[in-house]
This record gives structure tokens, C-alpha cells and sequence, in this order.
């Protein structure tokens, strides 16, 4: 008599399902159960048509958002590369710009006299006048004794 009840908690110990965890992540189980059966841990018990219609619509989510991080990276992408080309449009007017200024000044500077004859002609003419002045009044003083 002791024998059978020891034979009925061996059966049912032997049927107990041992869950199978994953490695990475070890809150993460699955346990096969028949009807009737004890569950191995606390949680809720999904059916096997359930837990596939869930993992194929997490594959979807993640699928989804595969798409837009593609997507998400690709309008960067193209933000980017139109910045860089509005860099480049600018930069190519400013040194536009900056030619076309130095041109006009190297222009104008072909043009203009140089400083050494302007110069120049400004003390002679200064000099003249000075004689000139110094001679009218020489000749003033002479005419008036």
C-alpha cells in the first residue's frame, strides 16, 4: 500500500513540463502542456494558435519598423545631401562674388594714375606756385622803391 502512493507522485512528478527558457533572456519561457497538467511557473498561458498569431504580428511590428527606420534614414540622407548642396551653391557665389570684386578693384586700379605721378605733378605744381609767388612778390618790391 505505501508502494502506490509513491508510484502516483512519481507519475505525476515525471509528467510535470520542464520549461525551456531563452538563453538570453531567462524570463522569457515555454513549457509543452496537456490538459490537466500543472503549469511550471506563474504567468499567463497562451494557446498555440495564439502565441503564433502574436509572434507573427510582433514579425510584422518589427518588419514596420525596419521600414521606417529605412525610411527615416533615407530622408536624412536626402536632407543632407540638399544642405550640402545649398553649401555649395552658396560657397560658389561668394567666390563668384569675391572675383567679381577683386576684378573691380585690380580694374580701377589699372585705371587710376599712379600715386608717384599724382604725387609728383602735386609738389611741382606746389613749387611753381611757390616761385611764382616769391617772383611776383620780388617783382612787386622792386616796382614800388
Amino acid at each position: 500500500m505505501t508502494l502506490l502512493p509513491l508510484l502516483v507522485s512519481l507519475s505525476v512528478l515525471a509528467a510535470d513540463p520542464t520549461p525551456e527558457c531563452d538563453p538570453a533572456m531567462p524570463t522569457l519561457c515555454a513549457a509543452p502542456l496537456r490538459l490537466g497538467q500543472p503549469a511550471p511557473y506563474a504567468g499567463q498561458l497562451l494557446s498555440t494558435e495564439l502565441a503564433l498569431r502574436l509572434g507573427q504580428k510582433a514579425d510584422r511590428c518589427d518588419a514596420y519598423v525596419r521600414i521606417e527606420i529605412d525610411y527615416a534614414a533615407r530622408m536624412a540622407q536626402v536632407q543632407l545631401d540638399l544642405e550640402r548642396q545649398k553649401h555649395r551653391i552658396d560657397l560658389d557665389a561668394a567666390s563668384d562674388t569675391l572675383a567679381a570684386t577683386r576684378r573691380y578693384y585690380q580694374q580701377q586700379l589699372d585705371d587710376s594714375p599712379s600715386p608717384w605721378l599724382v604725387g609728383g605733378l602735386a609738389v611741382a605744381a606746389t613749387v611753381a606756385v611757390t616761385v611764382l609767388a616769391v617772383w611776383a612778390t620780388s617783382s612787386l618790391v622792386h616796382a614800388v622803391q
